[in-house]
């Protein structure tokens, strides 16, 4: 998802992002407050690319605003200019890159098309790591429930109960 109250930068990004890497689905908002409705409707996020163009639109605000709903997707900060206090805070706030626009529109984009890439891949990894140790913490718990003292005396109980030749 792209947020920034440019429509030219809007309007470029979806272009050049989809034509760099076919893999990239952009979603343009240019309306900051609609983050949530748009997280809801529309197609899966995998991060944030956010213009910081304060008052208009304050990314640092809408950084925080995702981590106080535990939403830890990529975040990228893009600024028209380099600016050290922004790109200091940005590493102070764990925020994941701040791409600088002031430069060939190609090199911009090539640079945001790796950051992209980059960005989501960890994180989907990271993801997908989270989701295999609950599993097997999960299989763990159940093969320990399993061969306790108690569970295989019942177990063979049940199997003792059973008439002789009879199947499962």
């Amino acid at each position: 998802m792209i947020i920034s109250r440019d429509a030219e930068f809007l309007s470029q990004a979806n272009m050049y992002l989809c034509r760099m890497n076919a893999d990239i689905r952009v979603i343009t908002l240019s309306d900051p407050s609609k983050i949530e409705e748009t997280l809801e409707t529309s197609l899966p996020v995998d991060g944030f690319v956010c213009d910081h163009n304060p008052p208009k639109t304050d990314a640092f605000e809408i950084f925080q605003a995702r981590v106080k709903k535990k939403d830890f997707r990529p975040f990228i900060i893009t600024t028209s200019k380099e600016d050290e206090t922004i790109i200091s805070r940005a590493y102070e706030q764990k925020i994941d890159y701040v791409v600088v626009r002031d430069r060939p529109i190609m090199n911009l984009y090539l640079d945001f098309t790796s950051k992209i890439v980059v960005a989501v891949e960890a994180w989907r990894i990271k993801r997908e790591r989270e989701v295999n140790e609950r599993r097997l913490k999960a299989l763990v718990r159940v093969a320990s429930m399993h061969n306790s003292p108690s569970t295989r005396s019942s177990s063979m109980f049940w199997r003792s109960s059973l008439p002789s030749g009879s199947k499962r």
